[in-house]
Formats: C-alpha cells, sequence, structure tokens
C-alpha cells in the first residue's frame, strides 16, 4: 500500500510515525483485532501441550494399516508429551479386547471394515459389561480385495485382463491354480471373500445358493491361510502356482520388499468388496483429560492432508476408490478403480461365519454303504444305485481337508455258507484321513475301497444290525472336540430275518444316545424301494436328518445339506 494511506501505521524499525490529522479508521481497527485473535487462536492450536512427561494413549490398527499409522505419528507428534503406542491387531481379536473393556483400552482404533465396531457393540450388548463408547468416523482409505498369484503365473493368465469371477475361486480352481483364502475367523479378507462369493452365488438366480456356498467353503477351506501374511510366505515358498485373496495394498506392499515372488492382483469380474479403515474414537469411561486431548488432536493429525499423502503412498486407495500416481503396473496393480458390490451386513457377515464354522469343525465319522444285491439297479442317467454311491463316496472324499477322520464300511446279509458271521465289513478304520497306511495315506485307502463297493454288490439289506452296530463302534471310540456322526448310503429296507427289528433298534439307538456325546445318524436313501420311513426314524432316534436321492443329480446337495445341518445340532 502506498505510505500514507489513511487507516494505516508505519513501522520502521522501533519507531512508528502517525500520519498528520488522520484518525485510525475504526473498521481497520476491527479487522486488526479480528487477525490478532484468530493468529492468538491458530498459535496456541499449534503450540506443544503442556505437560509434565508422555501422556500415553493406544492406536489400535489393522494389521496392514499399523505400520503406516505407526510412522505418522512418529513423524507429526512430539513424543516429549505423548507417549503413543500403535498396535496391530485383526478386527476379531480387537473387537473382543475392545468390547471387553479393561484398563488397556485404545482411544482411537483404525479397523480394515466397519463391520467390526458393530461386531464389538453386539459383544459388549450380550456381556452385559461396562464397554466403552465407540464413536465412528468417516474411513481414512479403502483398499479393494483381489485374487493374488506370482506374477509369472498371473502373466500366463494374460493379466492385467484376467476374466476370473467369484464362482472360478469358489471351486478351489483358478485356471487349474489351486486357491484358498485367509481364515475368515481371524481375517477380514477371508470374511469379504466369503460374502462375495455368496453375493455372486445369489445373484446367479439358479437356486441352491447356500449349498453352492458350503461346496465353496469346503474347497478353499481345505487348508485356509491363519493369515495373509502366511499365504504370502506360501507364496514364497510354493515352488508351485497357488492364488489367494488379499487386498490390492498387500500386492503394493509385498512387491515393494523386493525379497519375495513378485505379484499381481487379479480384480474378479463381478466386482469386489473395498476393505474400509474408518477412524473409530473409544471413550474409556475412565479417560482422562490429557488423554482426551491427545486423542482429539491426533484424529487431527490422521485426517491432514499429509498423513492422507503417507497412506495412499503406501498403496492404499483414497475413500473416493483413487490410486496415488505413483502406485501402478509396477507394483503390481492396476490404477483404475474397480467396480464395486454392495458392503456385507453386519447380520449377513455372522451367518456367513456361522456357516463356515460349521462346515470347517473337524470331523470324525463312519461312512456306511450298502452292497445289496438290489445296489446293481438303475439309479437314473445309466448309472447304477452302487455306481451313484461310489461316486457321492469319492465326491465327499475330496471335499475334506487331511484332518478329516473317515472310515468306510460296506454291508449286506452275510452268506450262511460262511457261518456266523457279521453282515459288515470294516474296509477302511476311521481315522486321519492324512494317516499313513501300508498302502499309502488313510485318503487314498478310502479311495480304493470305494472303488471296490461295486465287486461287492450281493446278497440282501442287513440294515438292522448295520446300524447299531456302526453307531456303538462311533460312540465307544467318540472324540470330543470332533462333529462324530455315521453316514448311512442304503437303497432298501431291513431285509435280515435274523436281526433286531426296527422297533427295537429305535429304542436302543434312543437308551444309547449320550448328549454329552452326540452321535447323528445320517441316512440317505437311494431309489423308489428305499424304507424312508424307518430312515427318519433312525435319523430321529440320534438328532440326525434323512435324506431321499431319487436321483443322480439329488446326491451332492444332500451331502451339502448334511454338512450345512451340523450348525444347528441337536436342533435342527
Amino acid at each position: 500500500m502506498p505510505r500514507g494511506r489513511p487507516g494505516w501505521i508505519e513501522v520502521r524499525g522501533p519507531r512508528s510515525r502517525r500520519p498528520r490529522s488522520r484518525l485510525l479508521d475504526t473498521g481497520a481497527l476491527f479487522a486488526i483485532v479480528l487477525v490478532g485473535a484468530a493468529s492468538l487462536m491458530l498459535m496456541r492450536a499449534n503450540e506443544p501441550m503442556p505437560c509434565d512427561g508422555g501422556v500415553p494413549l493406544k492406536i489400535m490398527a489393522a494389521p496392514a494399516i499399523a505400520p503406516v499409522v505407526d510412522a505418522i505419528t512418529k513423524r507429526d507428534i512430539d513424543t516429549s508429551c505423548a507417549d503413543v503406542r500403535v498396535v496391530a491387531q485383526g478386527g476379531v481379536d480387537a473387537a473382543r479386547t475392545i468390547a471387553a473393556g479393561g484398563p488397556d483400552l485404545p482411544a482411537l482404533w483404525i479397523p480394515d471394515s466397519a463391520l467390526w465396531p458393530e461386531r464389538a457393540n453386539q459383544l459388549a450388548a450380550a456381556s452385559g459389561g461396562e464397554a466403552p463408547q465407540l464413536r465412528p468416523g468417516p474411513s481414512l482409505v479403502t483398499s479393494p480385495l483381489v485374487v493374488v498369484t506370482d506374477r509369472t503365473e498371473g502373466d500366463r493368465l494374460g493379466w492385467p485382463s484376467v476374466p476370473v469371477g467369484w464362482r472360478d475361486l469358489g471351486s478351489g480352481s483358478l485356471s487349474g491354480v489351486p486357491t484358498t483364502i485367509g481364515d475368515p475367523l481371524a481375517t477380514t479378507e477371508g470374511l469379504a471373500t466369503l460374502t462375495a462369493v455368496r453375493t455372486t452365488l445369489s445373484a446367479g438366480g439358479t437356486g441352491g445358493g447356500e449349498q453352492e456356498l458350503v461346496g465353496a467353503m469346503l474347497q478353499v477351506g481345505r487348508d485356509a491361510a491363519p493369515s495373509i501374511r502366511s499365504a504370502y510366505d506360501r507364496l514364497d515358498a510354493a515352488g508351485r502356482p497357488m492364488a489367494f485373496t488379499a487386498t490390492e495394498q498387500s500386492v503394493v506392499a509385498h512387491n515393494r520388499d523386493a525379497t519375495g515372488t513378485p505379484a499381481v492382483a487379479i480384480y474378479p469380474r463381478e466386482g469386489t468388496v473395498a476393505l474400509e479403515y474408518p477412524l473409530v474414537r473409544v471413550l474409556a469411561p475412565d479417560e482422562s483429560p490429557a488423554a482426551a486431548e491427545l486423542a482429539g488432536r491426533l484424529e487431527q493429525v490422521l485426517r491432514a492432508p499429509a498423513a492422507t499423502r503417507t497412506l495412499l503412498e503406501a498403496g492404499f486407495r483414497g475413500p473416493d476408490g483413487t490410486l496415488d500416481d505413483e502406485v501402478g503396473g509396477a507394483t503390481g496393480v492396476v490404477s483404475a478403480k474397480p467396480a464395486l458390490l454392495p458392503a456385507p451386513s453386519a447380520g449377513q457377515a455372522t451367518e456367513v461365519l456361522r456357516t463356515w464354522s460349521a462346515v470347517t469343525l473337524d470331523s470324525r465319522m463312519l461312512v456306511v454303504i450298502d452292497v445289496s444285491g438290489s445296489m446293481n439297479a438303475g439309479a437314473g442317467n445309466g448309472q447304477s444305485r452302487i455306481a451313484l454311491a461310489r461316486d457321492a463316496s469319492l465326491a465327499a472324499l475330496g471335499l475334506f481337508p487331511d484332518r478329516t477322520s473317515i472310515g468306510l464300511w460296506a454291508f449286506s446279509t452275510a452268506d450262511p455258507s460262511d457261518g456266523p458271521t457279521e453282515d459288515w465289513t470294516e474296509l477302511v478304520p476311521i481315522g486321519p484321513l492324512s494317516e499313513p497306511l501300508p498302502a499309502g495315506t488313510r485318503r487314498e485307502a478310502v479311495a480304493a475301497a470305494a472303488r471296490s463297493l461295486r465287486a461287492r454288490a450281493d446278497g440282501r439289506t442287513a440294515l438292522n444290525d448295520t446300524v447299531l452296530a456302526a453307531f456303538r463302534n462311533v460312540l465307544g471310540s467318540y472324540e470330543s472336540g470332533k462333529v462324530n456322526s455315521v453316514v448311512l448310503l442304503t437303497d432298501g429296507r431291513n431285509e435280515d430275518p435274523d436281526s433286531i427289528d426296527t422297533a427295537t433298534l429305535i429304542r436302543t439307538l434312543r437308551e444309547e444316545s449320550d448328549a454329552a456325546r452326540p452321535v447323528p445318524v445320517i441316512a440317505i436313501g437311494l431309489g423308489p424301494e428305499v424304507d424312508f420311513q424307518a430312515l427318519q426314524q433312525i435319523a430321529a432316534a440320534t438328532e440326525g436328518k434323512a435324506y431321499l436321492a431319487a436321483d443322480p443329480a439329488d446326491m451332492r446337495g444332500v451331502l451339502l445339506d448334511a454338512l450345512i445341518q451340523r450348525q444347528c445340532r441337536p436342533n435342527c
């Protein structure tokens, strides 16, 4: 401004001069007061907090974002007045910790999904204790869920344009590449994968979505990774192609490390689920004023442009899905925004986890297959009933993980010329599928025995004595912590005149059943001649269930539904 303009004070070193015959303009004076007040407020906001030492404060963050948050706090917080501790913890454990309350609660929580604050509130309400108040805020960043494989395999598949869908992943194979997921009970990535598979299967409109989901769970859950880090470790050590689901950001971080196998992110064609990272304020009942003030300042720091820039540079996307310009093809990801599926609700996630828990329970089952002569009759599609039982057994065998314990019996009336013998034959005793036997593993032995069933088909149906013997065998060798059961496949009714009658069988099963050691009988009837009423009574006496597979196409659905039913035993 020109010197001497009315309403201005000119300053020259220590001396000042007021223009002659001019009074200070009132409006200018008011403006100066406002500027001064604003400057004072800004100084106070930025000045260090008075303290006698470091105010302790804990930030709990999802494992993927925790190292970046730790770096931001160390860079942008005055450590002389703030003792900020960043703890990496997955959503499941974090929700439990926060719901339980206690003295070591975080003041801020950055989970990788808005589901986890909801879950923490549910757990707190169920416990009835004094839980902290949660105040979720907007997400700091996001990262879409992708399918990860090594760069060589990605190039073979045509990366980045790989036409892969969630149904492919649910089949357990990605163009011939075995697939797995992180444990949904421990990782948000695994849970998000199952919700995406379920959404896709439900959108197909073909029905049987729940059974398809169970089939997918069995396929990808045979060797679920306990953590996403362990999945990357498998990729590095595999020596063969594999694929799993993880966040896009994890691909960037893995490739920047430069010590592991280069990976690429594949984006499912139906769209994907974005993991979000909301900043949640955790208000403990006994929080000190100093900690509350520090938490407020930390919220401002973590939402400041400098922190956002650091997070984006680490490979996260902004809340609007934008990827940093420096992150892209060289780090194994694609900059374009992927299409997004609807985020699952807390109720949907809970239902998926309930089904997963039921399907992946450790199992111990005795499979008992009818090999009477009538099993040679046709079952439709040019297939005999015994061939259907064989193929169903082999298909089910391929679904179970190595830790599953399985045994196999075959039964029909004994040949009288052989003397007083039992009507059943133990082909393979119950034990873990991975257990070595003289001719290979138990899995291989069960498969070989199943293939021999057709040659054994002869005699008549010796149902009642066999059922009771199988029930007593499993009950007598019961293993706690597992689902102990008998799976029965038959096409007929009891035809052994020397066996106990059906009424005696039902009464004995009820008397010998033990609620502390449940052994449900899952009875599957094949063909029109089966005594389905008797199978229903047998199942009901053991808290099991009976099924009728009138057509070969029914068998897969029957087997998968039997697995679903395990989540509600004994009150299905």
